[in-house]
């Protein structure tokens, strides 16, 4: 599973008001991968709290190490789930985004999504929670990244029609 989250902060010196976050808080955006086990096998943090999590995604060292070699980071077909943030891949699957015009189907594969994305949650939640000396959820050697003037954008951050396909696929598996 793939999502952001705010982390908190005292308000910088610079540019301070794109730290705000929608809550009004000042933050960095901390992005995530989490297996089922909740262990965190990749992070990328420092973007400011108010940039959009696709944005950061796009920028993420993990996104320009996918592009490079898919089939290094999802062998068999693999993928992560995220959440509507989140452009369609072959690789990157979102929920439907609901405009009213979702099928039975669209709709249960969303509840599934949505109970799978959990497990992020969780994540987040036991790393905010977490003091210094218990920290075994993040995997020993996890890719962590910190940014610095990154700016990172290889390939196209649009839905692509197979990880559509791809979507719709597994839909009707679920079904």
């Amino acid at each position: 599973m793939i999502n952001g989250t705010h982390i908190p902060i005292k308000a910088p010196n610079d540019n301070s008001s794109s730290y705000i976050t929608r809550k009004k808080e000042f933050a960095i955006t901390l992005q995530a991968v989490c297996d089922a086990r909740l262990i965190f096998r990749n992070c990328f943090v420092g973007f400011a709290g108010s940039v959009h999590d696709k944005r950061i995604f796009t920028r993420s060292y993990l996104w320009s190490e996918i592009h490079r070699n898919q089939e290094k980071y999802f062998p068999h077909n693999q993928y992560i789930i995220g959440d509507k943030a989140y452009p369609v891949l072959q690789w990157c699957i979102p929920p439907y985004i609901d405009r009213g015009n979702l099928t039975v189907i669209q709709i249960s594969f969303n509840k599934n999504v949505s109970k799978m994305r959990q497990i992020i949650e969780r994540a987040f939640a036991l790393l905010k929670g977490a003091d210094e000396n218990n920290r075994d959820f993040i995997e020993e050697g996890a890719n962590v990244e910190v940014v610095e003037n990154i700016e990172i954008n290889i390939g196209d951050a649009r839905n692509n029609p197979a990880g559509l396909a791809k979507r719709d696929y597994l839909c009707h598996l679920i079904a």
